[in-house]
């Protein structure tokens, strides 16, 4: 007989990440004329890519099409810009292959470039070839503070603020009674719950969730079941405070019907887009309606008609009255 035993597995210690967050550093330019992953610009049919060289790296751009490859910027220019902005005079000259990046991104149309330095976004305009800070954070590797999700059975997907302050990601924590929705600040890695779920009994973290951030992240929509019934909740994204409860009653929230003027200039009617496809993305039901050249409305008496229609069909689980007859007959009363 042959027992085999199981391989132990062991939480890494904070010392291990640190140490794989360096690797790459460590590692850089031992091995020359490696090419790393290529990043799509755009839409478009052409691609970039770091390359090692003898003493730093190049980036490379490559047209697809015609498999043409030439500099993606001009390393000289852009070393000697950075010099001039970034660098004091105690400090060795950027050369153009010891630039403090590994990372671009084509912006403003192509005519310009934005890299990370520093936790800090800059910006190279390429006709001029003048560099200078955006000010805005950069998007970095860092370890979270996990006292907020140290049991997971799931993590959804990270999610970055437009802004670059902070990502998101929903944490559901094995058996299903604690499901918190976290964002993480870029510049600390702290995090904190924006939304939290704590249930004796079970979180429906599958067929009965629903959210939707509004002007990125400054309000949440939330469907919750904490009143015993299946409603929408309004909260403040940066207090994670409940604004006021959308929906409430002794019903569950089946379905929505979102009502949007096309010319509403109180409500943008892009934010109720993104409230569609949020819906269609966490793949429940809905229905629209738009109301052409209309302004802030509630549809008038059509969508007065429809709002019956949809909680006489949502809630009663009748058909919808035929509106069209009932006005013949109103009408042949009179």
């Amino acid at each position: 007989m042959i027992a085999a035993a199981d391989p132990a597995v062991a939480q890494g210690t904070l010392a291990d990440y640190q140490r794989a967050l360096g690797l790459e550093e460590r590692f850089s330019g031992l091995d020359i004329d490696i090419a790393q992953v290529p990043v799509w610009i755009g839409e478009t049919s052409r691609f970039w890519y770091r390359k090692s060289v003898s003493g730093g790296k190049t980036f490379v751009l490559v047209n697809a099409e015609t498999g043409d490859k030439a500099a993606a910027f001009d390393h000289e220019r852009v070393a000697g810009a950075l010099s001039a902005a970034h660098q004091d005079e105690s400090e060795e000259p950027l050369t153009p292959i010891t630039l403090p990046f590994n990372r671009i991104e084509f912006v403003d149309e192509e005519t310009a470039i934005e890299f990370a330095i520093e936790n800090t976004i800059w910006r190279c305009k390429l006709a001029e070839y003048t560099c200078e800070s955006t000010g805005r954070p950069a998007r970095r590797d860092w370890l979270a503070a996990r006292e907020l999700f140290p049991n997971a059975y799931s993590v959804s997907p990270l999610v970055w603020r437009e802004d670059s302050s902070a990502l998101t990601f929903e944490y559901n924590q094995r058996g299903h009674q604690l499901y918190r929705v976290i964002e993480v600040a870029a510049d600390t890695g702290s995090a904190r719950a924006v939304i939290a779920e704590a249930m004796e009994t079970f979180f429906h973290y599958s067929a009965k969730k629903f959210r939707h951030d509004i002007n990125d992240g400054e309000q949440i929509i939330w469907m919750s079941e904490r009143d015993g019934w299946n409603h929408l909740y309004l909260y403040d994204g940066a207090s994670g405070e409940v604004l006021h409860q959308i929906t409430d009653g002794d019903w569950p929230v089946r379905e929505v019907l979102l009502i949007v003027g096309e010319l509403d200039t109180n409500v943008d009617p892009s934010s109720t887009m993104q409230v569609v496809d949020a819906l269609i993305e966490a793949n429940k039901p809905f229905d629209l309606l738009v109301i052409p050249g209309a302004n802030h409305t509630s549809g008038g008496e059509y969508g007065q008609h429809k709002r019956i229609d949809f909680f006489v069909e949502h809630l009663l689980g009748n058909k919808a009255p035929r509106w069209a007859e009932l006005a013949a007959a109103l009408e042949a009363e009179e």
